[in-house]
């Protein structure tokens, strides 16, 4: 079928293209390097190694030594490292090794084997960079490209080449209908808010499908690593509005992969890692999603210390992944005074630019707020300083056009949590009358911004809106009731209906936190007022 004979020839391209990188990176490189070839296709593992052999034949002579180390079994794996480094202390030395292990399936049986292997690499990588005198060249399944990535995060950052062997061509599926779509625009809104309802394709699968459909042989060029990128990125966006987490977090995955091999500019990684880090939160995977987010923070400092100048995108962009550890740290019960402050720094620093505009101001303001609410108990005056300047900033913007709705819509919130902040600082210093007037003034602008909202913002934004406006009411009624205040029971239900009309709407790792909210008021209800603790 035609079909067929134009999807064999795209994987033989692919293959083809895959080579020439290779074999480039065979000439030029001297000394220690490292490749990791990722491939299910045996057939195709077998040609490229019969090509790096004749190539070093063809350009070295006949004494040059290709050690071959196979690891088909988990016992295999466990001892690779060993194997690596007495093929090293040969000799003579070998010009290249290749680690052939294709037979331990990284998502099978062997995945703990993989998981050890991986540490131990990533624990002595510098132990291969003195001792292993030519190239190091791992072949894996594609199933252990997600291990190596997150268990040996170091060693993934010293690779030279990463190479992508494609499936055989009798497993490529031409999708027709699909080939002359548009080409999608990047989303800006990734830089702030990983999910809005701005969308040219709302349908998840029809997303994942175009993300999926993309010809494998094409030029491999940094901009049609990046073109692919988008497409697995808008499609992880769509699928995580349809609360299907995990595949959302595969296609983010995909995104991030072909980012790192097309050598793409960091402000496009720190945006994937961020979307990542997000899809993974909602698929119940806290710890990727940390692990994720730690690599954001790295990358923006390297990107940050390399630039004459500050770059306002990149510092912004980090800014929203690290408010976004700093919550999953304080959840585990590891709250990192240092992270927080960093987010402050990274959004001072963009602020601080030249090219700045408001939107940084805003992730000023959430960065402070954030970095606050963790020192209300333990250092009330620097966490009323921080409140009030927070407050400072989103008093001037509120008179500034933000024109993104996202960015606006951060700024009421941000507003909301400062109100809330300050009313608990309040409340602790005894003045219950001014922790009461902040409330009920927060209340009234909440109820405003809703009724005013555009028709075109984000229904999440309104979401967000409508959770606050909640959490203002049960802040106020908490407020009233140790007051003695008789409209503290009105505003608890008013709180209490608003939770419960938006649990639907709620993803659905989010649910549980309002949920015990619902719980929390009741016990608080049952008690008889006192002052805060």
């Amino acid at each position: 079928m035609p079909e067929q004979g134009e999807a064999a020839e795209r994987s033989d391209e692919a293959f083809e293209a895959e080579w020439q990188r290779l074999r480039q990176q065979l000439e030029l490189a001297d000394g220690y390097w490292l490749g990791l070839i990722f491939s299910d296709a045996p057939a195709r593992v077998a040609e490229l190694h019969r090509r790096v052999r004749d190539h070093m034949i063809a350009t070295v002579g006949r004494t040059a030594r290709l050690i071959e180390i196979a690891a088909s079994t988990p016992e295999d794996l466990a001892s690779a490292l060993d194997q690596i480094l007495s093929a090293a202390r040969q000799f003579p030395p070998p010009r290249c090794i290749w680690l052939d292990a294709t037979g331990g399936d990284g998502d099978g049986a062997a995945r703990g084997s993989w998981e050890q292997l991986a540490a131990r690499l990533n624990e002595h990588r510098e132990t291969l960079r003195r001792h292993v005198p030519g190239a190091l060249l791992m072949v894996a399944p594609v199933g252990a490209r997600r291990i190596l990535f997150e268990r040996a995060p170091d060693l993934w950052s010293t690779r030279d080449i990463v190479v992508d062997l494609p499936p055989p061509s009798a497993e490529l599926d031409e999708l027709d209908e699909l080939a002359d779509l548009p080409e999608l625009p990047w989303s800006d809104d990734f830089a702030l808010l990983a999910l809005t309802d701005r969308s040219d394709y709302q349908d998840p699968d029809f997303a994942l499908r175009v993300a999926e459909s993309q010809p494998q042989g094409d030029e491999r060029t940094p901009e049609s690593y990046l073109q692919r990128a988008q497409l697995h990125l808008q499609a992880a966006e769509r699928l995580l509005a349809a609360e299907r987490g995990r595949e959302a977090a595969e296609q983010a995955h995909k995104a991030l992969s072909l980012l790192y091999r097309g050598a793409a500019p960091p402000l496009a990684v720190i945006r994937a890692l961020h979307i990542l880090g997000v899809c993974e939160v909602a698929d119940g995977d806290i710890a990727a999603a940390r692990a994720h987010l730690h690599e954001l923070l790295r990358t923006a400092r390297a990107a940050l210390a390399r630039a004459a100048l500050p770059d306002p995108a990149i510092a912004g962009a980090a800014v929203v992944g690290v408010l976004l550890l700093s919550t999953i740290e304080h959840q585990l019960g590891q709250p990192s005074a240092a992270i927080d402050a960093e987010a402050i720094a990274l959004a001072e620093a963009a602020c601080d630019a030249p090219a700045a505009d408001d939107v940084y101001r805003v992730l000023l303001a959430q960065a402070l707020v954030t970095s606050a609410n963790t020192k209300i108990h333990s250092a009330p005056e620097a966490a009323r300083s921080l409140f009030l300047r927070a407050l400072e900033i989103t008093e001037a913007l509120r008179s500034s056009d933000i024109a993104p709705h996202f960015a606006r819509a951060i700024t009421d919130v941000t507003r909301v949590t400062t109100d809330v902040g300050l009313a608990a600082l309040d409340r602790r210093s005894g003045d219950f009358n001014a922790a009461r007037a902040r409330l009920k003034r927060g209340v009234e602008r909440t109820r405003r911004t809703l009724d005013q909202s555009p028709a075109g913002a984000p229904a999440r934004a309104r979401t967000a809106l409508r959770q606050h406006l909640a959490l203002l009411l049960m802040e106020l009624s908490r407020t009233e009731q140790i007051a003695g205040y008789t409209s503290a029971a009105e505003r608890r239900q008013e709180s209490l209906a608003i939770i419960k009309s938006l649990l639907p709407d709620l993803a659905p790792h989010e649910r549980p936190r309002w949920r015990a909210s619902i719980l929390t008021s009741d016990r608080r209800h049952r008690r008889p007022p006192a002052a805060d603790s």
